[in-house]
């Protein structure tokens, strides 16, 4: 039996630069639709960042819909609170 989905993901963002800096999270919710690779697809509040989460790996959605190469981030599994 396979278990459900969670409904929110912190999705961890390495600094930018040479990894010196704090390191930033978003918080991301479920969709309710597939992404290109199977996985479900979250976005934060304004929808302006948008990933698939397969197991605890985030892959960045561009705005046409596809994976964007090379870029993959930490997903942690949040308890749901109804959304944001």
């Amino acid at each position: 039996m396979m278990t459900e989905p969670a409904v929110r993901y912190a999705v961890v963002l390495p600094s930018n630069g040479a990894g010196h800096g704090e390191a930033q999270v978003v918080v991301v919710c479920r969709l309710g639709v597939a992404g290109p690779n199977g996985g479900w697809l979250y976005a934060d509040a304004q929808a302006l960042f948008r990933v698939e989460i397969l197991g605890d790996t985030a892959r960045r959605i561009g705005p046409d819909g596809r994976a964007v190469d090379g870029m993959l981030w930490h997903a942690v599994p949040l308890p749901d609170r109804s959304r944001w």
